[in-house]
């Protein structure tokens, strides 16, 4: 590799080391809602639709796209961002995000299934305002 090509490397490595905007948003993106879900519960709707997809692309030798590839498109997000929240562990979801995406698969009917519980980000003096005036008390 030339010194050139080296530089522009680790000018590379550098700017996505640099924490932006977007990458701190990322990691409150559900401190500002009131109801989550628990990661675990919408992935566990998401997997078997990943599973089937990827079964079917991997009985096939036609060039289909995956299930991630698939969900992505269909929420409109990239296929790294699926990527990532499958492989997340724990955490929470917000009501906004499981809304979007089982709008966009067309599994609304699932929301029923979920057990939706008060953002742990929030104090509580901040929940009961909320429902309070939210008519939830």
């Amino acid at each position: 590799m030339g010194k050139k090509a080296n530089e522009k490397r680790k000018a590379l490595f550098a700017q996505l080391e640099k924490p932006t905007k977007k990458r701190t948003a990322m990691k409150a993106w559900n401190s500002h809602e009131p109801l989550v879900v628990r990661v675990q519960e919408l992935q566990a709707i998401l997997r078997p639709i990943i599973e089937e997809i990827d079964a079917y692309r991997n009985e096939n030798v036609t060039d289909t796209i995956g299930g991630i590839t698939y969900i992505a498109g269909e929420v409109g997000i990239e296929s790294v961002r699926v990527r990532k929240f499958m492989g997340r562990t724990d955490g929470y979801v917000g009501l906004a995000m499981v809304d979007r995406w089982l709008t966009a698969l067309g599994l609304v009917h699932e929301v029923q299934n979920l057990q939706f519980v008060p953002n742990p980000k929030w104090t509580q003096e901040r929940w009961q305002r909320w429902a309070e005036k939210n008519g939830h008390c």
